[in-house]
Parts: structure tokens; sequence; C-alpha cells
């Protein structure tokens, strides 16, 4: 019995002390696998939150965790990110809820975000995170949508999206020779030193991407509009698909003999596909 006990205490002091890193893992696992298990897109934007949340916090130790420490993080994304207050308010819900979890895991007590004040959404840009059913009829749209050339400028940048996590700028101002195609590797040149990274390439996005070498000039996604550069905006096109795939849905509704509800997809911002 002693020894039972002993190995329990032993086993708590080793829990207390686990990195952020392994943590978070353990907690986007759960998000996903039973606490969200019935909301995806809930749980995708908390997954998407903590991939700048364990790239600042690492390997720092849950229980060494602060106020201090939660106050340098939302520095480092308005500062060095540049990303706006209201992704630092998601941020920082993701991470509340995460110092609940480890709360009711024993891996420490308390929760310093509670400490901390939480930016404005004030002046927020609404984003509806697309359900899977609406993801389908707007790519089953998008991929309609071409240019002069033939090229599914929008298609391919959203599956790219979906895919790696990308912003759209992100992927429109992606050169031929930061793709690898024997390793399946891309190299994103982001607006800030931080946001520079390697991805590493889904079969999908690929297979997209190598298609593309075979375009005119240095660029993935070349302008028809001014040769010699990238696209920068696909707004014509994205509303052309988020049209035709509410006058689609809502013609299924009509001959299914239900109401057809104004959709979602007329306010969709390209952001909500990531």
């Amino acid at each position: 019995m002693r020894k039972t006990r002993q190995a329990v205490v032993t086993g708590r002091a080793t829990e207390a002390h686990k990195d952020f890193a392994t943590a978070a893992g353990e907690f986007i696992v759960w998000c996903r696998d039973v606490d969200y298990r019935d909301h995806a897109s809930t749980a995708q934007r908390i997954a998407v939150s903590f991939a700048s949340l364990v790239a600042y916090l690492g390997d720092m130790p849950v229980v060494g965790i602060e106020a201090g420490e939660v106050e340098a993080y939302k520095e480092h994304r308005a500062k060095t990110n540049g990303v706006k207050d209201v992704t630092i308010r998601h941020d920082l819900h993701a991470l509340s809820l995460f110092f609940q979890y480890a709360e009711r895991m024993r891996w420490r007590d308390g929760n310093p975000v509670h400490e901390v004040k939480m930016p404005s959404d004030a002046n927020a840009v609404r984003i509806h995170p697309l359900t899977r059913n609406e993801e389908e009829r707007y790519f089953k749209a998008a991929f309609n949508v071409v240019d002069r050339a033939g090229r599914r400028n929008l298609y391919d940048v959203g599956r790219i999206m979906v895919n790696q996590g990308c912003r759209p700028e992100e992927s429109m101002s992606a050169r031929k020779a930061d793709l690898d195609i024997e390793a399946g590797t891309i190299r994103v040149q982001s607006k800030t030193p931080a946001g520079n990274r390697t991805l590493f390439l889904t079969p999908d996005s690929l297979d997209i991407l190598s298609v593309r070498l075979a375009t005119q000039g240095p660029w993935l996604f070349p302008s028809e509009r001014y040769p010699g550069n990238h696209i920068t905006k696909l707004n014509n096109s994205h509303d052309r698909a988020c049209r035709e795939a509410t006058i689609a849905w809502r013609e299924e509704l009509e001959k299914a003999g239900l109401p057809a509800e104004a959709s979602a997809l007329s306010e969709t911002d390209p952001v909500a596909l990531a």
C-alpha cells in the first residue's frame, strides 16, 4: 500500500512538471475527441490558436506559467506577429480553456488568464466557420470559377488554405522557387520573420501546386491582369462562388419541399475556410 501511494504521488509530481507543448497536445486531442466531438469547427479553431501558443510557450512547465507570461504572449502576438486584437482574444479564450482542463488534470492550480485584461472584439469582423456541408458546396462552386487561361485560382487557394492553414496572401504570393517537389514542402514567406516557415504538403496540396509549375513567371499564382506579378485578390471570384453555392442550395431545398432560408455563405469571409 505504501509503495502504491508513493507511486501515485510520484506520478502526480511528474505530471505537475509537464511542459506546455506536451500538455497542449493532450488537450487538443481531448477537445477533438471528447468535449467538442460534435463541434468540429470549434475544436479546429482551438487547435489553430494553439499553434502560436505552443510556438511561444513551448517547453515551459505548465505549473510555471503565470499572468506575466500570458501578458508577454499578448505583446508578442501584437508586436511580433502583428495580429489583431480579436485574434489574440481567441487565443486567450483557448488558453483559458486549457488551464481549466489543466486544473482538472491536477497539473496546476489557478487560471492566469483570469488575471489578464482580455482584448476587445468591438470592431472585429465576424467570421462564420463553415460546416462540412457548406464547405463541400463552396468548393463545388469554386471549382467552376476559372480565369481566361483556365486556372482555378479560387479553388486552388482555398484548398491550400484548408490543407495547410495558410493565409490567402501567403498562398497567392508563393514562388515556384519555394516549392520542393521531391521533399513535398513549400517555404512560406510571411509578412514578419516569425511567420516564415516550411510546410509539409498534403498530397492534395502537392498535386495542386505541381501543376502550377507549368505557368509562366516566378509565381505559382500569376496575375492575369498584371503580367509579372502574382494575384493579390480573389474577392469577385469568392463572391461568385458564394452566390452560386447559395442558389444551388436553395434549389435543393425547394425540390425537397423545405424552406429556403438565407445561407451563411453569402457573408462568408475567405479566412473562414481555414
